[in-house]
């Protein structure tokens, strides 16, 4: 009899957790044993969408992506789904586990219980698609020597703190982490790596951690060393930023010609033009990005327009608002979208070209109207262009 109705209860949950996916993704609700029994017993791999309350991209893939019937048929037959709550229950532990932090993401085991795929950020169908294929190629699959099949780490409490929700979540400072590890026998166990990668460093523990990048990827994957030599690039940044010390973020080209040096010009370029911006030294910023469109020219036409409007916002200088008209002539001649007609109207107007700022105030407008973008800021300015034509 008792068996009877477990069987009942699971069919309940069966159904009820696929009805809000029913032309697509059947996701079940059972125990993780459960899970990873089944998973191995029927040699399916097991996708676990992580999610949180608060995350807009999260609701996005659930209408999008997880209802799409392509999907649907592709995971149900490759997959056993499941969903949890990044910040509760069950779902905190895999957080704790594998360091989850950016939602949408996504973590993908094998029929043995093993992670061997992550994917973070909205998908669309297609390209997710193309995702969970790649991610049943054993080539691209990740072979994590370091991570152990617990769940249930002995973490430090402020490690433990750093996950909690809300007001809740606090982060230690880099000496407090310091002092952790400093007391640590094996630097390279898994709990230690979950600190060394989730929170900053002192630079005795930072400098560990650069010197022994192999060490780390072999235990625990490229993509979460090179995330962690991200966040140390960044670390720097900041203090630069902070200190508005241009020696400083010559610190940060240097990581980067070091630790990125495929894409080492492209990503310092891009940490320059941060600085400049952040720091208010808008001559410099004008001329990087100036450098910037000189080498690649508009291949990326919504950074520019993102950088214009920064010009528009921020920048008095005459020279640089008639270049950057110049530059979003270019751009909307390429892409033109809402976004980059409003930016070029605007330019044009601090430009003091009104006929021309009219022009494009109106069909930025047309263009917004059709996608439906909030255009009220466009009618303003087309009333502030008319009103100095009229002059």
């Amino acid at each position: 009899m008792k068996n009877y109705f477990k069987i009942i209860i699971v069919i309940i949950s069966l159904l009820c957790c696929s009805s809000a996916f029913a032309k697509g993704v059947n996701f079940i609700n059972a125990d993780w044993k459960e899970i990873l029994k089944t998973a191995k017993e029927k040699n399916k791999y097991i996708y676990v969408d992580c999610f949180t309350d608060w995350c807009g991209w999260c609701k996005v893939m659930d209408k999008q992506t997880f209802t799409d019937k392509t999907v649907g048929n592709f995971m149900n037959t490759n997959f056993i789904a499941v969903r949890y709550d990044m910040e509760k229950d069950f779902g905190l532990k895999l957080a704790m586990k594998y360091r989850v932090n950016v939602y949408p993401s996504s973590l993908i085991f094998n029929p043995d219980g093993k992670l061997v795929y992550v994917l973070h950020g909205f998908q669309k169908p297609a390209d997710f698609l193309i995702t969970l294929k790649k991610s049943l190629d054993k080539a691209n699959q990740l072979d994590l020597k370091g991570v152990s099949d617990s769940l249930d780490l002995p973490y430090p409490t402020f490690y433990n703190y750093s996950f909690m929700k809300g007001d809740d979540r606090s982060w230690p400072v880099p000496d407090k982490v310091g002092r952790y590890l400093n007391k640590e026998t094996d630097i390279f166990s898994e709990v230690n790596w979950c600190l060394i990668y989730r929170f900053s460093l002192p630079k005795i523990w930072e400098d560990f951690f650069l010197l022994n990048i192999n060490k780390f990827k072999d235990l625990y994957g490229e993509p979460d060393v090179n995330d962690k030599i991200n966040s140390i690039i960044f670390d720097h940044f900041q203090e630069a930023v902070k200190d508005t010390d241009e020696s400083k973020l010559n610190t940060v080209k240097d990581l980067i010609d070091k630790y990125q040096a495929e894409k080492a010009d492209e990503i310092k370029m891009y940490y320059e033009l941060m600085f400049y911006e952040q720091t208010k030294g808008w001559d410099k910023f004008c001329k990087k990005l100036e450098e910037f469109i000189n080498k690649n020219d508009y291949k990326n036409t919504g950074l520019i327009n993102e950088y214009c409007w920064k010009i528009y916002q921020c920048v008095d200088n005459p020279d640089y608002i008639k270049k950057a008209a110049g530059w979003m002539k270019n751009v909307t001649a390429k892409d033109p979208v809402y976004a980059n007609l409003d930016t070029y109207a605007a330019l044009l107007y601090k430009d003091k070209q009104y006929k021309e700022a009219e022009l494009y105030a109106k069909k930025a407008i047309t263009a917004g109207k059709k996608t439906k973008d909030d255009i009220k800021g466009t009618e303003q300015l087309l009333e502030k262009i008319k009103k100095e034509k009229g002059k």
